[in-house]
């Protein structure tokens, strides 16, 4: 059981960091033919079509991904308990709330790896300029705001160092906010 809870768990996971990082590409890339966009584009796009249908994407942001990104948390949240209580089928507004907490903290992790892998590429990958311009693409919304606390001292830039610090804080408040929920998200 234990087994197929780990599948469940890591499919919809990764799915739905699949659907954030394209809602997150949408709002944030000028260049709508950029590789990796496309390439999450096309992973994602057999689910996103039919919620297009309901709810079409506006101008920079397209509600219909986060949308169907919480509708799966909510699925992942309702099939575990019930994996873990057969007996008690049900769904609650539990779930939903669980499925909120769980999309939260998920866009935390997609934004702490961005952060990441910019700071490893800046150090690594002067050639492959399309890697390193998309990561910053998408960390620079984030970034900006915590330059105006915080300016680059003698050629260091401390925001993305900041920032991963804050996630990390954020994350331990969420422990302490909701405890071994918040771990099992």
């Amino acid at each position: 059981m234990l087994t197929l809870q780990l599948i469940i768990r890591t499919a919809i996971d990764c799915y739905v960091l699949l659907l954030l990082l394209r809602a997150w590409l949408y709002a944030v890339l000028n260049d709508r033919y950029n590789p990796f966009y496309l390439l999450i584009v096309q992973w994602t796009q057999p689910m996103v079509k039919k919620c297009h249908r309901l709810i079409p994407p506006k101008s920079r942001l397209d509600i219909s991904v986060i949308f169907l990104a919480l509708a799966l948390l909510v699925l992942r949240t309702f099939l575990l308990t019930w994996l873990q209580r057969p007996h008690s089928f049900g769904f609650s507004m539990i779930n939903i709330g669980i499925g909120l907490l769980a999309l939260l903290k998920l866009s935390g992790k997609l934004l702490f790896w961005v952060i990441t892998l910019r700071i490893i590429s800046s150090w690594i990958y002067r050639e492959n300029y399309l890697l390193y311009d998309t990561l910053q693409q998408l960390s620079e919304l984030i970034l900006t705001p915590i330059r105006r606390w915080v300016p680059p001292t003698y050629g260091l830039d401390w925001s993305c160092a900041l920032c991963t610090l804050l996630l990390i804080l954020l994350n331990r408040l969420g422990y302490d906010l909701y405890g071994t929920l918040w771990g099992q998200l």
